[in-house]
């Protein structure tokens, strides 16, 4: 690899993006209500930080492809062994729980 890339989730992405954050918020200010139209608002901009209820949070595709990937993995290895429904919801709840929720 080239110019410091970094393959998460098998794709080859520049170092400025590896090295970015992976859940950014556009913030849409707190003039525009919740039930406006979003292209009615002009306040709009990036953060890394939740700055309104409004907020609309964003992962970086590299990083959702790779969840993607870990998530087809864990299924495939539940279906693979014979998991029932009911234990892989309780195993995703478990694991949801102890990431907070995410």
């Amino acid at each position: 690899m080239s110019g410091g890339e970094r393959t998460p989730g098998g794709i080859s992405i520049p170092n400025v993006v590896a090295t970015s954050h992976e859940r950014i918020f556009l913030v849409i200010g707190e003039g525009c209500p919740p039930e406006a139209d979003f292209t009615d608002c002009d306040e709009v901009h990036w953060c890394q930080d939740k700055i309104h209820e409004n907020s609309i949070g964003y992962i970086r595709e590299d990083v959702a492809l790779r969840q993607r990937d870990e998530l087809l993995a864990a299924l495939r290895f539940a279906y693979v062994n014979g998991w029932t429904a009911e234990a892989i919801e309780k195993t995703a709840a478990a694991i949801a729980s102890a990431e907070g929720g995410v």
